[in-house]
């Protein structure tokens, strides 16, 4: 029997989250989904909202590593093409979810705003070096399409290559 972990705990949660939504973020639902007492929950958390912040800290180093990654890397165009790519693999059940997480609880929804923010100045930084018009709105018009494409199917968010080509041709000439 594999010994449980905190990240055990924190990949049920996260998967929980993804499929249930936050309300499945409690100790007696993942505990039995984890076959142990919930007074294990407390061996590795002090309480739910110590664990809430484990689920969302989790995400954070997950959504925002392909931002941090931009630094100094290639060209405006490739950074952009790396972007666009990225965010169609992203783990967008779980963006929905923390995004759903967001509208119920303020502490979430301020510390979701800190990742947009985040997220939208790793990007104004790469649209502006690519010396276009506008960049800010062209940021926002990106980052917007991004979340937006979340909540559709997979059938209308997939994109060929020369759809690819064509999107990066309408944020950066």
């Amino acid at each position: 029997m594999t010994k449980l972990t905190r990240e055990m705990w924190i990949k049920t949660g996260l998967d929980a989250l993804r499929e249930k939504g936050f309300t499945a973020l409690k100790a007696d639902v993942l505990s039995k989904k984890l076959k142990v007492t919930r007074g294990s929950f407390y061996g590795y958390f002090q309480n739910i909202d110590a664990f809430h912040d484990a689920i969302f800290d989790a995400w954070l180093a997950q959504s925002t590593k392909v931002a941090a990654e931009l630094e100094g890397a290639a060209a405006p165009r490739e950074q952009l093409a790396h972007l666009v790519t990225s965010a169609a693999k992203a783990d967008l059940a779980l963006e929905r979810a923390i995004r759903a997480w967001a509208h119920a609880d303020a502490v979430i929804a301020h510390r979701v705003q800190e990742v947009d923010e985040f997220r939208l100045a790793a990007l104004s930084a790469v649209v502006s070096s690519a010396n276009v018009d506008r960049p800010e709105v062209r940021s926002k018009l990106i980052y917007a399409t991004a979340l937006g494409a979340a909540y559709l199917p997979n059938s209308v968010r997939e994109m060929s290559d020369r759809d690819l080509e064509f999107l990066l041709d309408a944020y950066t000439k």
